[in-house]
C-alpha cells in the first residue's frame, strides 16, 4: 500500500482487480508494456527504444488545466517466477511547468481460476518550477529583511 502525508494524515494508494485468465496469460499480457499503455486514459505510446524502454506521452485535464507529460517508462525488474514487475516512469511537462517521477510495482496472484493483480505504487515525486521559483522568493525577502536585533540599535 503507499502511503501519503497530507497534512499529518497517511493515505493508502493501491489498485487491485480480477482477470478471468490464468496467471501465465496475463502475465503475458502486463509484460506487453506497449499494449498496456493505450489503456490508460489519456497515454499514448510514442516510441519502443528497446524490450525495457518506452517513451510515452500522457494528457491530464483537472478541470480548465490541461497538462501533457513526455515520460520515460522502463521495466526495472520482471520476476516471472513470483509474477512480480516493476517499472519506473520519469515524466516532464511539455511546456516546462513540471516534472514527476513514480516506480510502480505489479504483482499476479492465483485466485479462483482467475488471477488477481495488485499495482501498487512504491514512490513518486514531483517539481513544479512555479513553486520553486515562490520558496526561492521567500528566501531572498527573509535575507533582505534585517533582524529584529539590527533594527533596534
Amino acid at each position: 500500500m503507499r502511503h501519503v502525508r497530507l497534512r499529518g494524515l497517511r493515505v493508502k494508494l493501491e489498485n487491485s482487480f480480477e482477470v478471468p485468465a490464468p496467471p501465465k496469460h496475463a502475465w503475458a499480457l502486463l509484460m506487453d508494456v506497449p499494449r498496456i499503455i493505450p489503456c490508460m486514459p489519456g497515454a499514448k505510446l510514442d516510441e519502443a527504444v528497446d524490450d525495457a524502454n518506452w517513451k510515452a506521452t500522457m494528457a491530464v485535464k483537472l478541470g480548465p488545466i490541461s497538462l501533457s507529460f513526455k515520460t520515460d517508462v522502463k521495466r526495472e525488474e520482471a520476476d516471472e517466477a513470483v509474477w512480480r514487475a516493476k517499472l519506473s516512469a520519469k515524466a516532464r511537462e511539455a511546456r516546462g511547468r513540471g516534472n514527476a517521477s513514480a516506480t510502480i510495482e505489479s504483482s499476479l496472484t492465483p485466485q479462483d481460476g482467475g488471477t488477481r493483480v495488485d499495482i501498487v505504487p512504491r514512490s513518486w515525486s514531483r517539481n513544479s518550477p512555479t513553486a520553486s521559483r515562490r520558496s526561492s522568493r521567500r528566501a531572498r525577502r527573509r535575507r533582505r529583511r534585517p533582524s529584529r536585533r539590527s533594527r533596534s540599535r
